[in-house]
């Protein structure tokens, strides 16, 4: 049981890891997006 839970707290940590890098690039492209839009 020791082992899974370590396991599942790396793959936690890994998944969240990738999440905020994910929400970082959306929100970077959002901004580059709108702002492109505002210059046309």
């Amino acid at each position: 049981m020791a082992e899974e839970g370590g396991r599942w707290e790396v793959f936690v940590a890994d998944y969240g890891t990738w999440l905020v890098m994910g929400l970082l690039v959306l929100a970077i492209v959002l901004v580059v997006y709108f702002s492109v839009m505002q210059v046309v």
